[in-house]
Formats: structure tokens, C-alpha cells, sequence
């Protein structure tokens, strides 16, 4: 599972309804980048609650919007390989970059191993989906090319609206912040456990920040009242629990007398 292909879906993806539930649940299967996806139809269904033709549809909704690329069974059991368009040129993303031409080809393959189902159809626009072309051509765009072109905007600066930043890579806790972490939570929070969970969080999904230190305050804030929710919650479990060992201790004692006092 990878966090920030799902966090791609959620802040980017213009897919709605079911095309949007099955994007999230193939990016829910996706390594970082949105590959390396391969879920069975079953499972599609399984976590969408769609029909097997309704999975179909979305799948081919979202190749039209250029959100999905898909091979057919060359994933694990012949599954098909599902790639979650993360990155695409100059911001433009759907039919604008990678919508099949007009007739394009529709290619039936079999149903999975063990499916009841009808075959599984979708839309497959090889010239399209890996596209390698010697020169460039007007409406193709090569992995290279569209790496290039996302990189671009980039490297001048503008990607992010101004004062927000990624996290620094070399953010790390001050002798005034970890004061402060130990004079608000005492003991209760690992402040190095806690700011390295803070770290890899914001790495994976990107997210910016006006200020970092104060990002890693309420983060420490949020981690000490989940901890104080759990520990309430505990609390009355270990509660119930006593109490229910006192019924049943205070029941037994009560037939231990009734049996002594008939003999």
C-alpha cells in the first residue's frame, strides 16, 4: 500500500463517483510512484462494493481521463497491471494528454481463474499508454518527456504557492523544541519516536507547510490526545472487564453457599 499514491487520488484526481472509489482502491495497492498495481477483479469488487461490470466501467473512465494505465494479464495470476497516473505534463492531466483516439481498439482477454463473471473488457491504446516515438509529435508525450516537463515548473519554483515548503531534509528537533515537548507531555510522548513518525509522514505525502516548527508542535499535540483517547478507552475496557470478574466471582460464591447449606 502506498500512502502517497492514495494521497495523490484524494488531492488531485478528477475522477468522481465509482471511477474515483476504484482509483483509490488500485492506488490503495500501487507502490509510491502508482505502479505495480495488480489487485484481482474480486478484490476491485470486494473493496468498491461494485459489480464486476461496474469496475469495468470506472476502469475505462478513468484511461479516458488519463488517470489509469492498464496491461492486460501481466500482473500476479495473470491479473491485469495497473499504473495510477500520478504525473503528467504541464499540469494538464485526463483526455488532454492521453485520451484514445476516436475507434480505438477494444481488447476482450478472459475472465480471471475461478470468476463466474463475464470477460473482463477494457480500453488498451498501446501508442498511447507507452508511446516511443524517435521525434516528438504533436499530442504524444514520452515517460521522458513527461518527467521532463512535470520537473521543469519545478525546478523554477513553482509548484508550491508562495510561503508553503516541503519539509526540510534536514529538519530536525531544536534544544528549545524538545524543552517544550518535555514541559507540555513529560513523559508521555518519545519525542524522537514522534518527530521521525512526523518526518516520514510529510515525505510520503508531500504536503507543505508555512512553518515546519509549528507543524511538528501540533503534531505533537494531536499524538498526546490520541494517546490520552486510548488510554481512556483502555481504561474502561480494564473497568468492564474488572467488573465483569466480580459478577462472576460474587455468582460462584453465591452457589458455593446454596450447595453448602443443602448438604
Amino acid at each position: 500500500m502506498s500512502v502517497k499514491a492514495i494521497a495523490w487520488v484524494w488531492e488531485h484526481s478528477r475522477a468522481e463517483g465509482a471511477a474515483r472509489l476504484v482509483l483509490l482502491a488500485i492506488a490503495d495497492c500501487a507502490n509510491a510512484t502508482g505502479w505495480d498495481a495488480w489487485p484481482s477483479m474480486a478484490e476491485l469488487c470486494r473493496k468498491t462494493r461494485l459489480s464486476e461490470r461496474g469496475v469495468q466501467k470506472a476502469i475505462r473512465r478513468l484511461e479516458e481521463m488519463g488517470e489509469l494505465m492498464v496491461t492486460v494479464n501481466s500482473g500476479r495470476g495473470r491479473t491485469n497491471r495497473y499504473r495510477v497516473v500520478m504525473e503528467t505534463p504541464n499540469g494538464v492531466r485526463g483526455s488532454e494528454v492521453v485520451n484514445p483516439e476516436p475507434g480505438a481498439p477494444r481488447t476482450e482477454f478472459a475472465p480471471e481463474p475461478g470468476s463466474p463473471q463475464t470477460p473482463n473488457v477494457v480500453r488498451e491504446t498501446p501508442n498511447h499508454v507507452h508511446p516511443e516515438p524517435s521525434e516528438p509529435t504533436t499530442g504524444t508525450v514520452t515517460e521522458r518527456g513527461a518527467r521532463e516537463a512535470v520537473d521543469a515548473p519545478r525546478a523554477a519554483g513553482h509548484e508550491r504557492p508562495a510561503g508553503l515548503t516541503a519539509i526540510p531534509d534536514g529538519f530536525s528537533v531544536t534544544d528549545s523544541m524538545r524543552r517544550w515537548a518535555v514541559a507540555t507531555f513529560g513523559e508521555r510522548l518519545d519525542v524522537n519516536f514522534e518527530t521521525a513518525q512526523f518526518i516520514s509522514h510529510y515525505r510520503s505525502t508531500g504536503a507543505s507547510r508555512r512553518s515546519w516548527p509549528d507543524a511538528w508542535q501540533k503534531w505533537m499535540r494531536d499524538s498526546d490526545r490520541r494517546l490520552t483517547e486510548r488510554s481512556a478507552r483502555s481504561a474502561a475496557v480494564g473497568d468492564r472487564r474488572q467488573q465483569q470478574t466480580n459478577d462472576l466471582f460474587g455468582r460462584a460464591m453465591v452457589r458455593a453457599a446454596e450447595r453448602e447449606d443443602l448438604s
